[in-house]
Order: C-alpha cells, then sequence, then structure tokens
C-alpha cells in the first residue's frame, strides 16, 4: 500500500462559541442561548479534516484507510502556549490521530483563541468572529527556511496553510516547498494579499467570496457569476494551477487549464457554519493527494464534489471541529444524496465541465 503524507502549517486556536437569537447593537448586552468551547483554528481544523476525509470513523469501525491504495498520514506544525488550553488542542489532533509532534509549546504566551457568536434564526445561521493570536505569533519566516523545516525531515506530497499565521512566514513557506517542487494548497483566508510572484508556487488556491475580492482587487458585489471566470482567469496567469471558489450554500466554483464549473450545494439544515471552509479544504486535499498516488488523472470537479459534500456535513453539527466528517460518513451522504434525486447530489443539477 501506498503511503502519502500532508502537512498542515497553521493556526491552533480554543474557540468560544455563543449562539444567540441576533447580533447585539453597538454598547448593548445581550443574553447568549447558548454557550460552548472546543479546539478549533484554521490550520488544526483543516488537518483533522483532512485526516477523517480519508479514514474510517473509530466509532463504526477501526480507522481504517479508505482512501483506496493510498494510506494517507497527516503532521500538525504549529505553536501553542503552555497552557491546559493548549494541551487541550493536542488531545485533540491525537484523537484524530493527526500526528502533533511539530507544534511547539511556546514559553509565556497562552494559547490562542476565537470568539464567535453564530445567530441563529430561521433565515440564516450567520456567524461573526474575532480572535486573538496568542501563540501562533511564534511562527516566523525563518522556521521555513529550508525543506527540512517543512515537515522535520519528512517530504510530504503536500503542504496546506491558510492565513491566520504570520503573512511573511507564509510568504516563506510557499518559496521554500515552490523551489523544492513540493505541491502546497493555500486557503487564503483569513484575507491577505500575498506577492504576486509567488502565486506561481500555488497548485491550489481556495478562497471564499470575500477572500477572493480582497485578492483579486475587485469590489465584493462584483464576484458573482458573471465574473467568476474573469476572476479565476486572473490567478491562473498569476501561475496558480487550480483555482477554487467557495460559495456556501451555492456550493463552488473551479477553474484550471483543463477547465472550469460550478458545482452546486448539497442541500442541509446549517447549525454552524464555522469550519465548514476548513473541512472543505481538507476533503478536497484529501482527495487531491489520494488521486494522485493512485496516478489517476486529476479530476478537480471530483475533489470539489466530495469538499462540498464534507462541508455541508459539517454545518450541521456546532463547533468548528465537532461536526467535521469520517470518510465513510461522507461516502454514505454522497450516496444516499445521489440516490434520492435523479438530478444529482443535494438534488440540485450541477453544471458539468466546460473544457
Amino acid at each position: 500500500m501506498a503511503t502519502a503524507n500532508i502537512t498542515v502549517i497553521g493556526s491552533l486556536l480554543i474557540e468560544h462559541i455563543f449562539f444567540i437569537d441576533r447580533m447585539p447593537d453597538l454598547g448593548e448586552s445581550f443574553p447568549a442561548n447558548d454557550y460552548m468551547k472546543g479546539p478549533g483554528g484554521k490550520g488544526a481544523n483543516a488537518a483533522i479534516a483532512t485526516y477523517r476525509a480519508c479514514h474510517g470513523s473509530p466509532a463504526t469501525t477501526s480507522v481504517s484507510n479508505d482512501g483506496g491504495e493510498t494510506d494517507i498520514k497527516v503532521r500538525m506544525v504549529g505553536a501553542i502556549g503552555k497552557d491546559s488550553e493548549g494541551e487541550y488542542m493536542i488531545e485533540a489532533l491525537e484523537q484524530s490521530h493527526v500526528d502533533s509532534s511539530g507544534v511547539r509549546r511556546e514559553t509565556g504566551i497562552s494559547t490562542g483563541k476565537a470568539f464567535i457568536m453564530v445567530e441563529e434564526t430561521d433565515e440564516s445561521r450567520d456567524n461573526r468572529l474575532i480572535y486573538t493570536l496568542g501563540a501562533n505569533v511564534a511562527l516566523t519566516p525563518n522556521d521555513f527556511s529550508t525543506v527540512e523545516s517543512l515537515s522535520s525531515g519528512t517530504r510530504p506530497d503536500l503542504i496546506i496553510s491558510q492565513l491566520e499565521i504570520d503573512l511573511k512566514a507564509v510568504e516563506m513557506i510557499l518559496e521554500t516547498a515552490g523551489n523544492a517542487g513540493i505541491k502546497v494548497l493555500l486557503n487564503a483566508a483569513p484575507a491577505n494579499s500575498i506577492l504576486p510572484a509567488l502565486y506561481r508556487y500555488v497548485t491550489h488556491l481556495v478562497v471564499n467570496e470575500t477572500e477572493a475580492a480582497i485578492l483579486s482587487g475587485c469590489d465584493l458585489a462584483d464576484v458573482n457569476h458573471e465574473n467568476f471566470e474573469k476572476i479565476a482567469r486572473g490567478f491562473l496567469d498569476y501561475g496558480v494551477e487550480n483555482f477554487v471558489l467557495t460559495l456556501g450554500e451555492d456550493g463552488a466554483y473551479y477553474a484550471n487549464a483543463d477547465g472550469l464549473a460550478h458545482v452546486k450545494a448539497f442541500t442541509v439544515e446549517s447549525v454552524d457554519p464555522t469550519g465548514a471552509g476548513d473541512t472543505f479544504v481538507g476533503a478536497y486535499a484529501a482527495e487531491y493527494v489520494r488521486q494522485q498516488k493512485a496516478e489517476e488523472p486529476w479530476d478537480i470537479h471530483k475533489a470539489v464534489t466530495r469538499a462540498n459534500a464534507a462541508g455541508a456535513l459539517t454545518v450541521m453539527k456546532p463547533g468548528g471541529q465537532t461536526g467535521i466528517p469520517w470518510a465513510n460518513e461522507i461516502n454514505d451522504f454522497m450516496v444516499a444524496a445521489t440516490c434520492g434525486s435523479q438530478t444529482g447530489p443535494g438534488g440540485a443539477l450541477q453544471d458539468e465541465p466546460n473544457e
């Protein structure tokens, strides 16, 4: 059986989530309906989502490989404080069988924290999020100046990173990995602009509508179906190999040299959208590496569809990591959705790729 290695370099945060009827007005004190605390951070979420997307749930089976002939191992690189919340983060990673040996424990600084408000209305489950990086600021460009530093000597098949750590550190990751020929998936979230010359090192660029607007320099109102191709072509011209735009309830749009398409979302009842984008990234990454190791022709449409399914399952449960699905859950969901409709998963027609 072939073995693949994915390294996630990114943030680890403790999430404090408040469920409310509406967003409070300026200066208003407002009671929450419920509260929960859990592990999170875009880096940690993506690492757990990546592993789960290609392994069966231990609740129903042994943690077996569900990725065909490829066993995908996932390693987390990041920083936490020497505190109880940091150890809580480590436990969460290890419970999902993510290698946490690349997570540093920093002295004199606490583990990062995020505070999230989820609006519970009949119309939506919108959320608002603020965070403090805490120990995540300890990651600097000097930490990623060599290939060995990217994954402690083990050359990964793919590196996943986001922008919830120092921007210059991420740019160094891109440059070091790119010069070594290592594939990189950049989830440019939270939105921030990287040096244009570094896009040529990005194998996969995953952004939402807000991030697409900021990175492309256009107005958010102009990130619409009429302009998706134009925006995508701009990033492809910079050197990005695969561009993916996540659209929430509207699914996702992708483009590369072989074609472009809009993949409709699966229809589910949303409870909490926190972490759905990170789950999308993890499932997409796992499918990409599985296809590469199996020496299959790259099918981005299949990867985006599977990532849509994983993201849909995530929003059905509260918390950034609570709802991240395992491979067997994604498989069962996709089969049930397809069998329940003659028009495609989620009961909505999917656009075919345009060559």
